[in-house]
């Protein structure tokens, strides 16, 4: 049930969430998740009165369930209303929120009616049955669509057990026999709570007392009676104990002694929370009370507290070591007339992944023995590292252990020739998760003194040439060439990593800076260089390390921004150029 009400939640907001990506033109109305849920409820309903019916204690259980589901997904309902997100859950929840508290409470006085038969619980269980027949004329009404076609809710199973049951329990009926008596349809009512005063009476007029013992102040309420019956709808304002009676000329009905308790609240967060060694964790959620009004007090967490302000509160915190454990949040209300309510989460806190990349700067790895070779590498993370101890293991052996940052560069060379192989080694700590770089092959090869012979002589003379080049005027530069190096910016490849290096390249290109620059770096120069693309760049380069880094697939709406993000900042910079 619980799985069904977040999902229930879940597609009750797609529409506001997505809605701006989304041609609403071609959308088709399509209620069946929420003719399937409801109907599934009422559903539930026929299994409770089967129960009652069979003598099945289960059924107080049950219905008690009903009624917490219905509860939250109505206070649910009624949070995301403030925020202008509706669906037609909105409209649909009052009567089936109705139904499942009285048939709750009827589950109740029914158990107590079963072990102490009392006109006054017989007459309350009428009440209840009254109200339960009346919310199903309200389901019938409602209509839902499924493309053409329009979804109504069957109740008729669920009124013949009704009936059932009316035909079983009501078959003593409250007999005036001169005496005023006088009853209440709930004795423990929650503040501000409706509820039903009733009795018997001679037909006229009639008083109703009702006195709040704490304050000692009364209330009197006049009303008509007709067919011998009076009742009075009323909500208790104070919470106190009551004294209730009424008078009918010379006659005194029984007292009834009241006291109403504090307004239940409820707590609604994630059930889950995931975060990471030494970084900041946000738990944060709402309070509602029983009515789904905003409720203001305090949050204790882990021995501290926290305010909560216009109903939602927000708890910042920082853990330095992992586990998987479940913790106890209280609730204090900052009114006397709230219950204090709590709720259990889970926290899992993991350490912090890393992603380590190395490379050369050289086409084909070949080197000669000896030479000396850099090897340059980036350590890409949710923070900024330094000082990680990483090892290089050449040929699955440790070569050495060095401190890097999130960019570093080491120099390496080989004695003997033939393929080797290199990557970096992170064994991880209590902050880091361990991690390990790609693997490179360097072709080492045995020295070549006579090519060394003939690379100085062509070197000697290209150091001749281009000296005698400078000394004439400078040639103006090939345009067929220039328009080649225009027209490659003009294809964006359809691949996140290769969009993500054309745009890189360009930028490099553009300002002169380095090509060893990581995505984060680039971002940074350009916030100062030009900030008319700064926004955009922003995004590109959270959607590549997401997508590359991360490995985490994309909604392709995001995909389709990142591309366009691409293309406008080519097309503007080329429109530079132009003008």
């Amino acid at each position: 049930m619980k799985k069904l009400l977040c999902l229930l939640t879940l597609l009750m907001l797609l529409g506001s969430v997505f809605g701006k990506v989304i041609n609403t033109e071609n959308i088709v109305e399509d209620d069946s998740f929420t003719y399937k849920y409801f109907s599934n409820v009422i559903n539930k309903y026929e299994q409770v009165f089967n129960l009652i019916l069979n003598n099945d204690n289960s059924y107080i259980n049950i219905s008690k369930g009903l009624y917490y589901n219905l509860t939250a997904l109505k206070n649910e309902v009624l949070y995301y209303k403030m925020s202008n997100i509706t669906s037609p859950v909105t409209y649909i929840i009052p009567p089936f929120y109705d139904f499942s508290n009285d048939l709750y409470l009827l589950c109740e006085i029914n158990n107590k009616f079963k072990k102490e038969k009392t006109l006054e619980d017989l007459e309350r269980l009428k009440i209840l049955i009254n109200n339960l027949e009346n919310y199903i004329k309200e389901i019938e009404s409602i209509q839902l669509k499924k493309e053409n076609e329009t979804l109504k809710f069957d109740t008729e199973n669920l009124k013949y057990l009704i009936e059932i049951y009316k035909m079983k329990f009501f078959k003593k009926r409250l007999v005036y026999n001169g005496t005023l008596k006088i009853f209440i349809s709930k004795e423990d009512p929650i503040i501000y709570e409706k509820v039903k005063i009733f009795g018997l009476a001679d037909n006229g007029s009639i008083v109703i007392y009702i006195k709040n013992l704490r304050s000692n102040i009364s209330e009197k309420h006049t009303l008509e009676v007709k067919n011998n019956t009076f009742s009075l709808y009323y909500s208790f304002k104070d919470l106190s104990a009551y004294m209730i009676y009424a008078k009918q000329n010379n006659k005194t009905s029984n007292i009834l002694y009241i006291k109403t308790s504090r307004i239940p609240t409820f707590i609604y967060t994630e059930e889950k929370f995931k975060g990471y060694v030494n970084l900041p964790l946000n738990i944060s959620g709402y309070i509602l009370d029983y009515f789904g009004n905003k409720v203001d007090g305090k949050i204790y967490f882990l021995n501290e507290s926290y305010r909560v302000e216009n109903g939602l509160f927000s708890i910042s915190i920082v853990f330095n070591k992992t586990f998987n454990e479940t913790f106890l949040i209280k609730f204090s209300p900052s009114n006397h007339i709230y219950k204090n309510s709590t709720k259990y989460i889970k926290i899992d806190i993991k350490k912090i992944p890393l992603f380590i990349s190395i490379y050369t700067k050289t086409n084909t790895n070949k080197i000669r023995v000896h030479e000396p070779l850099t090897i340059y590498g980036n350590i890409t993370s949710i923070i900024n590292v330094s000082n990680i101890p990483v090892y290089i293991i050449v040929d699955n052996k440790t070569y050495k252990k060095i401190e890097v940052n999130s960019r570093f560069s080491f120099n390496i060379s080989f004695n003997s020739s033939g393929n080797h192989t290199l990557y970096v080694y992170f064994p991880g700590n209590n902050i880091y998760e361990r991690s390990k770089s790609n693997i490179i092959t360097i072709n080492v090869e045995e020295p070549n003194y006579l090519a060394f012979a003939i690379v100085s002589i062509i070197t000697i003379s290209l150091i001749g040439f281009y000296y005698l080049r400078y000394r004439k005027d400078k040639i103006p530069e090939n345009k067929e060439h220039v328009e080649e190096e225009k027209d490659k910016y003009n294809f964006i490849p359809r691949d996140v990593e290769k969009a993500y290096k054309l745009i890189f390249e360009f930028l490099t290109d553009k300002y002169n800076l380095p090509k060893t620059l990581t995505p984060r770096e680039l971002l940074q120069k350009i916030k100062h260089l030009d900030k008319n693309i700064y926004e955009k760049l922003d995004f590109i380069t959270r959607v590549y390390e997401h997508s590359i880094y991360g490995k985490q697939k994309l909604d392709n709406s995001i995909v389709e921004k990142y591309f366009k993000d691409i293309e406008n900042i080519l097309k503007s910079e080329n429109n530079e150029k132009n003008t």
